[in-house]
């Protein structure tokens, strides 16, 4: 994540909003914008977001990469290599909950079962970094789910099957369309076996996922599954230093992300102070009681893509408007679950398209290949913004229980 565009936009924007008069000085200002910031939503978020960098550390200290790479060779059959990069890919992504920690342990892969073939390396680092996003966008335990769930006050169980719901089709059609693409795999020799010691690595990413699903809170699914890791790893003799040095740098990794949680929370905090977001709210409910509130999803659906565009970075872009999001849904009694998945697909698969995202660049610079050919093969990724069209802006119902 490139923290130069970000930190750019928000500190003159901070320093502008509190310069900004009104009744109170500058100190009560100041004191009253920071207070309502800090809030315990986003408390919470920050606290998460570093238990999740703890854990994905601490497996990654464990070889948990090595072990996922190693059973990709040996579980993917050659003709089904092109959907297999593609589920596999998601499935990573949604256990580690980073789509450029997936991307930087597939692009390897894809390179090396490409060979000298440019057209082939396209396709598959395309598939890998759909993938990515997909699991991304699903994992309970990934900074956009965090954010977009925290900020709506959504339910992270009821969030992920309405999501997975909405996918499923632009996962099928996604695999149909790799099925006729002409890819011929490089041989690569691979005498890897499943171990027992492979199999409890990568427990942990199974873990999380089960208690997601059960509905326990977050927090407590990552605190345990960190403690089960030490556990596992102190079993198959691993150094406890060793597995503390990789939490710890974990946990700092996360410091950027956190930092920029708390500045753009205080732009939205001054936004609310002066009045404006709640002009933005009624503008919106205007706009939906006129012309239908797919007119106001449509209307959301262009501040996140503005908001990705400027930041490069999905998870600011889904706090950015998450206040936004969170005011409408509660003027037009919208399902919270409902708003959570929309930003959190909408903001992940706009992010795709943005030629200077970081999981684009990675990809790029690996597979050695053009970014606007990764784009321009992003089929998964178009046919989750048309599924966003469909349900939220079009108002299309596909049962009320996910809701």
């Amino acid at each position: 994540m490139s923290s130069l565009p970000i930190i750019f936009y928000t500190i003159p924007i901070i320093f502008v909003l509190f310069l900004i008069k009104s009744r109170q000085s500058l100190t009560n200002r100041i004191d009253t914008i920071i207070e309502d910031s800090l809030n315990s939503g986003i408390i919470q978020m920050i606290i998460i977001f570093i238990l999740a960098g703890a854990f994905a550390n601490t497996l990654a200290g464990m070889g948990s990469i090595t072990v996922l790479k190693s059973l990709i060779y040996y579980a993917i059959p050659e003709s089904f290599i092109l959907p297999g990069l593609f589920l596999v890919s998601g499935l990573i992504a949604t256990a580690i909950g980073t789509s450029v920690g997936t991307v930087a342990t597939m692009a390897p892969i894809c390179l090396a079962i490409s060979g000298d073939n440019h057209a082939n390396a396209v396709i598959a680092a395309s598939a890998a970094v759909a993938g990515a996003y997909l699991g991304d966008n699903l994992s309970m335990i990934s900074d956009t789910t965090i954010a977009a769930v925290k900020t709506q006050n959504a339910e992270n169980d009821k969030k992920f099957f309405l999501n997975l719901k909405l996918i499923t089709p632009a996962i099928i059609l996604t695999c149909l369309v790799y099925f006729t693409q002409d890819f011929q795999i490089v041989a690569i020799e691979n005498s890897y076996q499943p171990s027992l010691r492979d199999l409890l690595i990568i427990a942990p990413y199974i873990l999380v996922i089960v208690l997601g699903c059960l509905r326990y809170h977050v927090l407590f699914v990552l605190m345990l599954s960190i403690f089960i890791s030490f556990l596992i790893g102190t079993a198959i003799n691993l150094q406890l230093i060793d597995l503390a040095n990789a939490m710890v740098k974990g946990m700092s990794s996360m410091f950027e992300i956190s930092s920029f949680v708390i500045l753009v929370s205080i732009i939205n905090s001054a936004i609310k102070y002066h009045g404006w977001m709640d002009k933005m709210e009624n503008a919106l409910k205007h706009t939906s009681q006129k012309f239908g509130r797919g007119a106001s999803y449509f209307v959301l659906f262009f501040f996140v893509v503005l908001a990705n565009f400027i930041t490069a970075n999905n998870t600011v872009s889904i706090i950015m408007c998450g206040d936004l999001a969170r005011g409408l849904s509660e003027k037009l009694n919208l399902s919270r679950n409902k708003m959570a998945t929309f930003i959190d697909m909408s903001s992940c698969y706009v992010h795709s398209l943005v030629f200077y995202a970081p999981q684009l660049i990675l990809a790029s610079s690996i597979c050695k290949v053009e970014i606007w050919s990764l784009i321009t093969h992003s089929y998964y990724s178009f046919f989750c913004i048309v599924t966003v069209f469909v349900y939220f802006v079009g108002n299309f119902k596909v049962g009320k229980s996910a809701l």
